[in-house]
């Protein structure tokens, strides 16, 4: 492109790419077989055979310890297998620090896991937890983006995932109250 004063300018056609440093892909082969060993794990679970799907989580949890998706896999791994105890362990190790959003779910597997365990009393004070944390931050979210709807055809799935997500809430709230009423 010339300017009308003569000058040239113009864009690179391609901007260049920076080199990855060895860390950066020792991180993406760690991170890549970690999620690997868990598509296994769930593959396995998928075909009922819970106990081998723990061993994949393990190798996961060998090379990620602290990754969060190896860890709640193995817990749901042992919850299915009737391992409750086990689960409870792996559950409780599963979840964030802080009151996070993705807390209430791991709250709903160990509310499931202490009522096998028939710890009825623990299961009502995880659901309370759960409860509270989608009333301080969930309501937040979905009130949030009930604002802000996505217009495009190619964002219709975020719409239905945000439509799923305040039907659950919904239907959590209202079996609180029933449980709680009694």
């Amino acid at each position: 492109n010339i300017c009308s004063c003569g000058t040239t300018f113009g864009y690179d056609s391609e901007p260049e790419k920076e080199e990855e440093t060895e860390f950066q892909k020792q991180e993406k082969k760690r991170i890549n077989t970690t999620d690997e060993y868990c598509r296994q794990g769930r593959k396995l679970m998928d075909n009922g055979d819970f106990l081998k799907a723990i061993e994949y989580f393990d190798k996961a949890l060998e090379i990620s310890p602290k990754y969060y998706p190896p860890t709640f896999n193995k817990a749901k791994a042992y919850y299915y297998a009737g391992l409750y105890e086990d689960a409870l362990i792996w559950f409780n190790k599963s979840k964030f620090s802080g009151r996070c959003i993705d807390n209430y779910v791991i709250l709903s597997w160990i509310r499931d896991t202490l009522n096998e365990l028939n710890r009825f009393d623990e299961a009502i004070k995880a659901y309370k937890e759960a409860i509270d944390i989608i009333n301080e931050d969930y309501d937040w979210t979905i009130n949030f983006h009930k604002e802000q709807r996505w217009d495009s055809p190619s964002d219709s799935y975020l719409n239905s995932l945000l439509d799923k997500r305040n039907e659950r809430v919904s239907t959590i709230k209202y079996f609180l109250s029933i449980i709680f009423s009694n």
